[in-house]
């Protein structure tokens, strides 16, 4: 299986060549926040993002930009995504993934 070319039937114009496998922490920042989920606020100013497609809110942001989370244990591990442009806070077990791949919605 190592010994096949790694050329897709079907290029977009402007790519040529085998395709390479890159890991995520590879092309990306990630980091996971320091709040608990009881630290939500009812008519916070800011996102909160937990474990869970659910999402709350905050009195304080621990991040300011452009960024894709996911769960990284409970439930909802590999099963939801949010894509964030702005302020923002997030659980303990919330990975953050952040730098120029964070533009490339396609992750979620």
């Amino acid at each position: 299986m190592d010994n096949l070319k790694k050329v897709p039937a079907l290029r977009f114009p402007g790519f040529s060549g085998e395709w390479g496998v890159k890991k995520l922490e590879q092309l990306a920042d990630i980091t996971t926040g320091n709040k608990d989920t009881q630290n939500k606020v009812n008519g916070g100013v800011y996102l909160f993002f937990v474990r869970s497609q659910t999402v709350g809110k905050i009195n304080s942001f621990s991040y300011d930009g452009e960024a894709i989370l996911t769960s990284g244990d409970g439930v909802g591990v590999g099963k939801n995504f949010h894509y964030i442009n702005g302020r923002f806070d997030y659980h303990q077990r919330v990975y953050c993934i952040f730098g120029s791949v964070a533009n490339d919605k396609y992750l979620c």
